[in-house]
């Protein structure tokens, strides 16, 4: 399992879901499903152990 990879991915997920929240903020839906990939991706990073620096970078290039 590539770590920073699966995070890469989890965090591009997150900023689509953020987008469509911005696109329709009448539709609770997407505020929900933003929230959902929002505690995947932290739970993900959490559990990823990588230095900050590392993250950081990675959400940079986002």
């Amino acid at each position: 399992m590539n770590t920073e990879k699966d995070l890469n991915r989890k965090y591009m997920e997150l900023l689509f879901a953020k987008q469509d929240e911005q696109r329709y903020p009448d539709q609770k839906g997407y505020v929900k499903k933003r929230e959902k990939i929002e505690r995947q991706y932290w739970d993900a990073v959490l559990r990823s152990k990588l230095p900050k620096e590392q993250l950081e970078t990675m959400e940079k290039q986002g």
